[in-house]
């Protein structure tokens, strides 16, 4: 217990703005009821892969990142759907959380909670971080790789930069 009081020990203000996403990001989520036609196929190719073809649909101009996430809950009996959109929500608390790790790094504590707070309640980002869409996951992984790259730990900057360009190849 006290690791983690030490951890989030000067970080009350990150810790807030990831707290207000959450309950912000709960109301989308009732309003956001609809499945799109993109989460659907990637929810389609996710059971298309781990039941080996049984069921399920396959469509080869997709990236296999996100349905390879998503298939995860076939083989652990949860509803795929509600698993994707869990999957989505950790995604977009991780870039908030890495946006401030940044902020912070290269500009100061300051700038760190201003851009992670700007991140977090842009219009944009609410409505579509419960979203089942491959945008949040590579925006993580292509910030995963901005980091190592500052840390000059190349190698992890071209594995997180490969999976951000295989999560979306546009």
């Amino acid at each position: 217990m006290q690791k983690v009081s030490k951890l989030l020990k000067g970080h009350f203000g990150i810790i807030a703005i990831i707290i207000l996403f959450i309950f912000a990001n709960l109301v989308f989520l009732k309003f956001n009821s609809d499945v799109w036609w993109d989460p659907a196929v990637y929810i389609g190719i996710g059971k298309y892969i781990y039941s080996l073809g049984e069921s399920g649909f396959w469509e080869e101009s997709r990236p296999l990142v996100l349905p390879i996430i998503l298939g995860l809950a076939n083989i652990i009996k949860v509803d795929m759907l509600y698993f994707g959109r869990f999957v989505s929500m950790l995604f977009s608390i991780l870039v908030i959380s890495l946006v401030y790790k940044l902020g912070t790094r290269i500009f100061g504590r300051n700038v760190g909670l201003l851009a992670s707070f700007f991140t977090a309640f842009s219009y944009t980002f609410v409505f579509f971080s419960q979203q089942i869409l491959t945008e949040i996951p590579s925006t993580l992984f292509l910030l995963c790789a901005f980091y190592f790259f500052i840390e000059k730990r190349f190698f992890l900057m071209g594995l997180f930069s490969g999976l951000s360009i295989m999560t979306r190849f546009f």
